[in-house]
């Protein structure tokens, strides 16, 4: 994998299927020799300059046993599937990784990039907020939006997000939620994305912490 153009490791990366979480830890210790607009490690010795070697190996190795199982002829894929799992091995990577190989997809291809960053941050990502991360965000998002969005959501969320508010801010969430009745589910959709929106700008600055 280390000689290969990173296209073509994202190609093999993507039939992974149930893998994608090593696949997605083998490109975290691959980046550093592929993510800059397609460099690559052919001329660099890997066990000088490349500690991992073995380890990607290992991810080689497990490529091509899959690989050695995909039909001869597979049947075109889905753009929009692509543009998913791409999503998904680009968030196993820490901040500062994602950020440069986000960089390097939108120099070759902008309007792949721009549909990769929308799948990167989910509403469900809330479960793996640290508490001191959600209080930052709830303290940018007004209580309709807030509301709204939690319209519908599991259990889980709903503590979630009240665990972290005051008392009296608690009390006042949950009376806008049922005072609301029924709501369009386009209505929850779009507060839904307006709180991944702040999702996605305190991960920018820093100021997002996940649990593992």
């Amino acid at each position: 994998m280390l000689g290969e153009n990173p296209r073509t490791v994202s190609l093999l990366l993507n039939h992974l299927g149930n893998t994608r979480p090593r696949a997605g830890r083998g490109l975290q210790a691959a980046s550093s020799c592929f993510r800059r607009r397609g460099a690559t490690c052919r001329s660099i010795s890997p066990a000088k300059h490349c500690p991992r070697s073995k380890y990607l190996r290992r991810v080689a190795q497990g490529i091509v046993q899959n690989a050695g199982r995909l039909p001869r002829a597979p049947a075109q894929a889905d753009p929009s599937d692509r543009v998913k799992k791409m999503a998904e091995l680009i968030r196993l990577l820490d901040r500062g990784e994602r950020t440069e190989l986000l960089a390097a997809l939108e120099e070759k291809d902008v309007e792949t990039a721009q549909k990769v960053k929308e799948l990167l941050y989910q509403f469900e990502d809330l479960l793996q907020i640290e508490n001191a991360s959600v209080q930052k965000l709830l303290g940018e998002l007004d209580t309709k939006t807030l509301a709204t969005g939690l319209k519908g959501a599991t259990p889980a969320i709903q503590h979630k997000i009240l665990t972290n508010l005051s008392k009296r801010a608690q009390d006042t969430l949950q009376e806008e939620i049922d005072l609301m009745g029924s709501v369009a589910k386009s209505k929850v959709e779009e507060a839904r994305k307006a709180i991944v929106e702040v999702i996605r700008r305190l991960d920018e600055r820093g100021e997002l912490t996940m649990t593992e």
